[in-house]
Parts: structure tokens; sequence; C-alpha cells
């Protein structure tokens, strides 16, 4: 069959290039297959990291949210509190337009320019309230509510008034959008 020795040495000599080949593809393979394992592994730990940042970056653009919504909401209520603020710097003002208008004597006897001039501030300041939506608690006739009158005396009949009811204000009291800023002080009947 074989022919000589060299014939046998070529056999030989193929099959054992064939296995190197064999061993160093398989090595090869094996060094493929390892790699691949390690990448396989740098993209679990890479995704992890990515979640972790990506849960990392959603609750701190959540926190911002909440921080941007507790500042606008801090910003209506300081808003609100400067402005009441303001309104009750008015509010003495107010009742000395009042003191003046209710001694009607004496102001009818007044130069009519100089009334003409105090009644034109007085619209003004009335303006300013109603621009800050300012209003009045008028109490005459209405039964004493301890949330938005202060009882300062007490009248004995009242002018037939029921009891507890407001027959006289004092100071008048006020309102800014509907929150008391001011109890009216008056005189309840007993």
């Amino acid at each position: 069959m074989f022919n000589s020795n060299k014939d046998i040495e070529e056999i030989v000599e193929d099959t054992h290039e064939d296995t190197l080949e064999d061993i160093e593809v398989a090595q090869e393979e094996d060094i493929r297959k390892g790699k691949l394992r390690v990448l396989k592994e740098k993209l679990k730990v890479a995704e992890k990291e990515k979640m972790t940042c990506l849960e990392d970056l959603q609750r701190m653009r959540a926190d911002f949210l909440n921080s941007k919504r507790r500042l606008t909401e801090q910003l209506a209520v300081d808003t609100e509190r400067a402005k009441e603020d303001f309104i009750q710097h008015l509010l003495p003002l107010a009742d000395s337009f009042d003191m003046a208008f209710a001694h009607t004597d004496t102001w009818e006897g007044s130069d009519a320019g100089w009334r003409k001039g105090v009644e034109a501030i007085h619209t003004q300041l009335q303006s300013i309230f109603k621009s800050y939506d300012v209003t009045t608690i008028d109490a005459v006739g209405d039964v004493f509510d301890p949330n938005t009158h202060e009882a300062v005396s007490t009248q004995v009949g009242g002018g037939g008034a029921a009891s507890d009811t407001v027959v006289a204000v004092l100071q008048k009291g006020y309102r800014m959008n509907d929150r008391l800023i001011r109890p009216a002080k008056v005189i309840i009947s007993a």
C-alpha cells in the first residue's frame, strides 16, 4: 500500500500538522470564548452601571422637580404675606379716613377744595384695596362671630337686637382674598 517510508512520513507529517492546526484552532476558539465571556461580563457590569446611573438621574430629576415646586409654592406664600403686610400698614390710614368722615359737622365745615382732595386720596386708597382684593367686614346686624369679630364691649338691650348681635362697629375689619387680616372691633348686644 505504502510505497515507501517517505509516503508514511508525509502522511504522519500531514496528520501531525492537521493535529497541530486543530489544536491551534481549538486554542484560538477557547481564547475567543474566553474573550467573549469577559466581554459579556463587562457588558453586564456596564448595563448594571447604566441602570444605576439612570435611576440616580431619575431620582435627581424628581428631587429637582419637587424642589422647584416647593420653591414656587413658597414664593407664592411669601408674596401673599408681603401683600398682607403692605395692606396692614395701610389700615391705620383707612381708619384715619373713617374717623375724619365720621365727624360730619367738622367735615362739612371744612373747605370744599380741601375735602375734595382728601376724598380723592381716599378713593385712591380704596382702589389700592380693590386691586389687592381687600374687602371690609360689614358686621352691624350680624350674629357675633369670634372668627371675624373682636367684642370690645356689650350693650344691654342693644336697641331691640337679639343677644350676641353686633350693634356697632368701632373699627372696621378687613379680609384679603377671603382671608382675615384684621377682625372688626365691635359692640354686641347682651
